[in-house]
């Protein structure tokens, strides 16, 4: 029996609404929440399509110890980053450790928790659904 790849990001978009998309993030038998900005008509504002990405590792002014998510079609510098809302996002996944609210009130928590803990697992790939 094969085992599935443990560096490996998956990313199921359970719930939708006016607060954004919310998600479960399973990896290395940990277990995320995940927060990203609806579709709309501003691409470098919006979520990116479902699909398989890479991932490299990324050290910006505001974001260090972060992953940059490559090979998006027609976008560029999409990270993993913390953050609680979509308004903490500009088309970005924000990682979180739980989930708090309900709603236009809904939000990710232990953000920064949650990127620490990524990125000592050291993920190579996202598997968004």
């Amino acid at each position: 029996m094969r085992r599935r790849n443990s560096k490996v990001i998956r990313v199921f978009r359970a719930y939708q609404c006016s607060a954004g998309y919310f998600g479960i993030a399973r990896v290395a038998g940990k277990t995320f929440y995940t927060c990203e900005r609806l579709p709309n008509e501003n691409k470098s504002m919006s979520c990116i399509p479902a699909a398989e990405y890479n991932l490299a590792p990324f050290q910006g002014r505001r974001f260090k110890n972060v992953f940059h998510v490559t090979n998006v079609p027609n976008r560029q510098w999409i990270l993993t980053h913390w953050g609680n809302t979509m308004d903490d996002s500009r088309g970005c996944i924000l990682f979180g450790q739980g989930l708090w609210g309900r709603g236009k009130e809904m939000m990710i928590t232990h953000s920064r928790n949650a990127c620490k803990d990524l990125w000592r697992i050291q993920p190579t790939k996202i598997v968004i659904n």
